[in-house]
């Protein structure tokens, strides 16, 4: 039996599911919190499999999202089928709390890929550059990401609808913080990153897409609002 749960569901699991069965959590929690549950599921007989996801609302809806899975490789195995439907890049990690660990990463990469994108276009802008144009010409270079072409247009018509909530970025980026004090791992580009995503926030705007840094780093510019 395979059960995939949000993290909050995890409490009532042992009346759930019968010995031997497994577990998939796709929520993004801390490694400590998902390897002490894997003990606790594992006295129950019952396997945790943590396979926290990247690729959005977009990614779920066309099962294209990449996954990234921790714990016991042969239960990885079974339940392959199972993540094949929601994802088209499934890479299992190694133990437990390491398929957590390597969406902490992502989320490193992407906030700092994001405030980078964020903070040329705004300096595009007051340097009396077209922000499209500017996009145009360093999509295809060593500049180019997923940040630039995707969020980069958007960034530029003041467009911070979600996808990704500032809410989870940030609520992700203290996981991040956590466990970068428990491996005494110094991460201050993150650390810079986060406060903007903290300052949106403070706003009341938690619910805006991770794009609306945009915002913030132009009114460091003193250019008003789009």
């Amino acid at each position: 039996t395979a059960c995939i749960l949000h993290h909050s569901q995890l409490s009532g699991i042992s009346k759930g599911i019968s010995k031997g069965g497994v577990v998939i959590d796709m929520s993004t929690i801390s490694p400590k919190a998902t390897m002490e549950i894997s003990e606790k599921l594992g006295e129950l007989n019952v396997s945790l499999i943590d396979a926290p996801v990247s690729g959005g609302v977009a990614g779920a809806r066309q099962g294209s999202l990449s996954i990234m899975v921790g714990g016991d490789e042969d239960v990885f195995q079974l339940v392959v089928p199972a993540l094949e439907a929601m994802g088209s890049d499934i890479t299992y990690m190694g133990g437990s709390g390491s398929g957590q660990k390597t969406k902490l990463v992502n989320q490193i990469m992407v906030a700092v890929n994001q405030n980078g994108v964020a903070e040329a276009l705004v300096f595009a802008e007051k340097a009396g550059l077209d922000p499209n144009k500017v996009i145009e010409a360093c999509k295809g270079g060593g500049a180019g990401s997923f940040q630039l072409q995707n969020q980069g247009p958007r960034m530029i018509e003041g467009d911070y609808s979600p996808g990704f909530m500032v809410k989870h970025m940030e609520k992700d980026l203290g996981l991040v913080s956590e466990t970068s004090e428990d491996i005494i791992s110094p991460l201050p580009f993150t650390s810079l990153a986060s406060q903007f995503y903290r300052a949106l926030m403070a706003e009341g705007k938690s619910e805006y897409g991770t794009q609306a840094i945009h915002s913030v780093i132009r009114r460091l510019n003193s250019i008003e609002p789009n």
